[in-house]
């Protein structure tokens, strides 16, 4: 059997049991009827948590994210930048300042991820010379008696 999520059903051996019945058919429809849909704690906590976050109840916004599934979560990038100014509407000044705010720190994070990027790169340049070097190393006089360059690649591909 599968599950919600296309997943195998995993039995809940803390929910009370459910009465199936001694009938035929009608098993069935009364496990059907009696089953119960239980919250975990862990489900209570993120909820609570996520209120608190978005400053209000979040009624609405609970239902649609039961709607989308539990695999997706909605990220609000904004927040951060929106908990000086919880629960009011921002005039022009306010919002050109927060949109400032979180391009400025958009594009720090951009150059840091470049500069992280660029230094891997100088590394692994690095690191390649060096092989190259070992290999030319290892291949002695024969490179200089007569070796083809492709033949020099054959062997760097090979080692």
């Amino acid at each position: 059997a599968m599950g919600v999520s296309g997943g195998p059903v995993i039995p809940d051996f803390a929910a009370p049991p459910v009465d199936v019945g001694k009938g035929g058919g009608s098993g069935l429809s009364t496990a059907k009827r009696n089953l119960v849909l239980v919250k975990d704690v862990y489900d209570y906590a993120r909820d609570q948590s996520m209120e608190v976050l978005r400053g209000h109840d979040g009624s609405d916004e609970r239902e649609e994210e039961e709607g989308t599934g539990k695999g997706e979560k909605k990220v609000d990038i904004l927040a951060p930048y929106l908990a000086e100014f919880p629960g009011k509407q921002l005039d022009a000044l306010q919002a050109e300042f927060v949109a400032k705010k979180c391009k400025s720190d958009f594009r720090k994070r951009l150059l840091d991820r470049a500069a992280i990027i660029q230094k891997r790169l100088e590394d692994e340049q690095e690191a390649l010379k060096k092989r190259r070097a070992q290999i030319q190393r290892r291949s002695g006089p024969d490179v200089q008696q007569g070796r083809t360059e492709s033949d020099f690649e054959k062997y760097q591909t090979l080692a």
